[in-house]
């Protein structure tokens, strides 16, 4: 629309400066502007109301004197005339294209606003589709959250459940443990711990067993030297003999043995010869040779037994240890 409204009136001024100066120039031929004269008479008026402006001529009133400055004054309306004729024709032509640039600056802001119209009502339409799917997108977005919701709640609840079901066994666990820790403080503090000698004998069935004196049983018990040297394990677990005089040594078969009893007897050769040993019959021996002592004074040998009943027990010897006490 700018580029006709340019074009208008660049013309429209052109012809308004161009009619303006006519003008100008008519008005100015008045009765103090135009005289006549004549030698041998007297001024000739032109009457201002003899112009006529805006109209097809301009003409003017003169008298029937034919002098020369007469016929200079009808030249000069002629002169007047022609500018006038020329002015309205210029004003017609410029009014002419006035009309065609103006017809085609029209056309073109019919067709600027047309273009416009299109746009926005593309603009319109993409809003709207826009729009519907931004809806769309939206409405997939909320049920997906919804979905995600649900599942994870629906996990929620079986943990919950599994929660609940386990707190519940643990409480059962933990009040029947309260129950035997309750029953196991009652039955200890009448309980009555058996003794070293107890362990050693293993025959008694109400008597705990406390720790320091299962250690304790475990001690060696020294055995007297003797022809005969017969343990009694009810009264000990391990044994030491140390031998003084100088004889043959009979081990007898032990007493009171219990079946799995296990332990260790230790001789130590003291008298000024080695002396000799036998075995009683419940001994029994690796190939059933029975094991020779070492024969050196102060050299000490270790047998160890296992009993496997009442009468038979099984040893091995590992002879001449050397001790550092």
């Amino acid at each position: 629309m700018a580029f006709s409204n340019i074009a208008l009136n660049d013309l429209y001024f052109t012809w308004v400066t161009r009619t303006n100066q006519l003008v100008n120039y008519v008005n100015n031929l008045d009765a103090t502007n135009i005289l006549n004269f004549h030698s041998n008479s007297a001024p000739i008026l032109v009457s201002p109301s003899a112009f006529r402006y805006g109209d097809i001529y301009i003409g003017l009133t003169l008298s029937s004197d034919t002098s020369d400055a007469n016929t200079a004054n009808i030249a000069s309306a002629g002169l007047v005339n022609t500018v006038y004729q020329y002015a309205r024709s210029m004003s017609s032509n410029t009014n002419a294209a006035i009309a065609v640039t103006y017809s085609q600056g029209n056309t073109a802001y019919l067709q600027a606003n047309t273009a416009y119209g299109q746009a926005n009502t593309a603009l319109i339409t993409a809003q709207g589709a826009f729009l519907t799917a931004n809806n769309s997108n939206l409405a997939l977005v909320t049920a997906s959250i919804a979905t995600a919701y649900g599942q994870a709640n629906t996990a929620y609840n079986t943990a919950n459940n599994a929660y609940g079901a386990s707190n519940t066994a643990y409480n059962t666990a933990n009040t029947v443990l309260i129950t035997a820790q309750s029953a196991f403080t009652k039955a200890n503090a009448g309980a009555t711990l058996a003794s070293v000698s107890d362990y050693r004998t293993g025959t008694d069935t109400t008597k705990a067993l406390g720790v320091a004196n299962t250690w304790a049983a475990a001690a060696e018990v020294s055995v007297a030297d003797a022809s005969t040297i017969t343990l009694d394990m009810s009264t000990g677990i391990n044994f030491n003999v140390n031998i003084t005089t100088r004889a043959t040594r009979t081990l007898a078969t032990p007493t009171n043995m219990k079946a799995g009893q296990s332990g260790s007897i230790r001789v130590r050769q003291g008298g000024p010869t080695a002396q000799t040993w036998s075995y009683g019959s419940g001994w029994n021996f690796p190939s059933g040779a029975a094991p020779v002592l070492s024969t050196g004074t102060g050299n000490t040998d270790l047998l160890f037994y296992q009993a496997f009943s009442t009468s038979n027990v099984v040893a091995t010897i590992i002879k001449d240890i050397r001790f550092n006490f």
